[in-house]
């Protein structure tokens, strides 16, 4: 009750990371926070509120004459990065970065000519999104909430960008067979948000 009910409310909170003088100029990071707020005036089952929550939510309820302030809460985090593919040593700069490695490796092709990529999409900007992970607390999972934090967060920072990719798969898994599964169910899953099969990845045209 309190996942769905909360659904219509989800919003993403981006800000962006100020890199270090050392860092290259063509990719710049962005974490992300992932909450729901409740309004104290909504019927919700307390108790399980505050568990999924952390929190005493009856200490939030209204007192009269006074009027209840919305408690967010936050559901999942995530990190993402927009890359200038034009920036001198694109290649070398995402090469030198385990997160963004394997996405970046696809995006610009066997020869890092981004033969494939401008085959399969227009590239006016020559900028891409990269999202490197977004995660929802398991408590919160069920709802879709991913789906729409990732979406709310590619069209907000995917301005300017011709591309959002990512690598779908479930992080920490070593089982092969299982590493394959959760693959092919991340693939499902994010295509419910237009992303599709490239090179290995997914990606979603943003023009």
């Amino acid at each position: 009750m309190v996942v769905h009910g909360l659904a219509p409310t989800l919003l993403v909170r981006l800000t962006i990371d100020v890199p270090r003088a050392d860092r290259h100029p063509a990719i710049r990071d962005h974490s992300a926070e992932v909450l729901v707020c409740w309004d104290p005036d909504q019927e919700f089952d307390l108790p399980i509120l505050s568990e999924m929550a952390g929190i005493r939510a009856e200490n939030h309820l209204p007192v009269i004459g006074e009027q209840a302030e919305t408690v967010e809460i936050q559901v999942g985090w995530g990190r993402l990065a927009t890359v200038d593919l034009t920036a001198p040593h694109c290649w070398e700069a995402l090469s030198q970065r385990p997160d963004l490695r394997l996405v970046g490796q696809a995006l610009m092709g066997e020869k890092f000519d981004m033969a494939e990529l401008q085959a399969s999409y227009p590239l006016l900007h020559h900028r891409v999104l990269i999202a490197d992970y977004l995660e929802i607390d398991p408590l919160w999972r069920g709802a879709g909430y991913g789906l729409v934090a990732l979406d709310l967060a590619v069209n907000e920072l995917g301005k300017g960008s011709d591309v959002a990719a990512l690598f779908p798969m479930k992080p920490g898994v070593q089982d092969l067979a299982e590493r394959d599964a959760a693959s092919l169910a991340l693939f499902r899953y994010w295509s419910q948000i237009g992303f599709e099969e490239f090179n290995g990845i997914m990606a979603k045209g943003l023009l």
